[in-house]
């Protein structure tokens, strides 16, 4: 009988996966899988196109992604090369959200997992691997402050001739979300509300500096994006592993004792160590109006 691998990894909504059916069980001596099929039977509504390639004694069904929670089968039809049809039914649950992560957040998500050694798989939580992408995501987005229209500090700097000319600015916000993905999250605008092209840049995201390729002869510049406490969320993820592991308990074998609530101690230490690094708190907004009553520089904080 035909078997399928990773039977017990789950799909998120928004994740493609290829789940792969071996039909090794099925093929006489000789016999190969020339061809097959596949089809997606949803829990409800219209069945989402399964893409199929083969490559005996495997047929891979590719599938994603998808709009329901709950379980959902994919039916594989493998011809053999005698001719004779061999089927398997796949059946998954679809029951947490995507797992991925803005592409804007990429950099940002693998900082906090290495400032948390937060794992893909370091536990489950109600069907839910953690941490994916996306858990990490939604801890930094408590931790945000949206920046409206700040006026960046210039940097004049000599170039090699001697002359002043101002390519350098930067803001005082750290941990600035990308443009990668082709999102609107880091914009630069000139007095007037002009966006200014980002091919006319370069950001450093984590220091909040911006290069400009060209002199831009002191010109006021005002930056729009949002800006993460990294310290404060690397202390948040710490504090829900501790929480995790609170249930875990110590025992003793004959030869050893194991002390696994030192864990919880060690995730607590881990906490504290971030919370004071953390630069979260202080004023809800901060507004500057120019005296033409255009307005810049406002800071929320959600």
């Amino acid at each position: 009988m035909a078997t399928f691998l990773e039977a017990t990894i789950q799909q998120s909504t928004g994740e493609i996966r290829k789940w792969t059916a071996d039909f090794t069980d099925d093929l006489p001596t000789g016999v190969t899988v020339s061809s097959g099929t596949a089809t997606h039977i949803p829990p409800s509504g219209s069945a989402s196109t399964v893409t199929v390639t083969v490559g005996s004694p495997y047929v891979y069904a590719q599938l994603g992604p998808l709009t329901l929670t709950g379980n959902h089968y994919v039916d594989i039809l493998a011809t053999l090369s005698d001719g004779e049809i061999s089927s398997l039914r796949i059946g998954f649950a679809v029951n947490y959200p995507d797992v991925s992560a803005r592409a804007s957040m990429a950099n940002l998500v693998s900082t906090l997992r290495g400032l948390t050694n937060a794992g893909i798989n370091d536990y489950v939580i109600a069907g839910q691997s953690y941490w994916t992408d996306k858990h990490l995501q939604s801890v930094l987005d408590r931790y945000k402050t949206i920046i409206r229209e700040s006026g960046l500090i210039v940097s004049p700097m000599k170039n090699s001739g001697g002359t002043v000319v101002y390519k350098e600015y930067h803001t005082p916000a750290k941990w600035l979300e990308s443009t990668d993905g082709g999102t609107a999250q880091f914009v630069i605008t000139d007095v007037s509300g002009t966006v200014q092209a980002s091919t006319g840049y370069t950001a450093d995201y984590e220091s909040g500096r911006i290069t400009f390729v060209s002199d831009q002869a002191n010109a006021s510049r005002y930056l729009t994006a949002n800006s993460y406490d990294i310290y404060a969320a690397a202390a948040d993820v710490w504090r829900q592993k501790a929480s995790t592991y609170a249930t875990m308990i110590d025992f003793s074998t004959i030869n050893q004792t194991i002390k696994r609530s030192h864990i919880v101690a060690q995730c607590e230490a881990m906490a504290k160590r971030y919370e004071s690094m953390a630069t979260s708190g202080g004023a809800s907004s901060v507004d500057m109006v120019r005296g033409d009553q255009h307005q810049h520089g406002v800071i929320d904080y959600d």
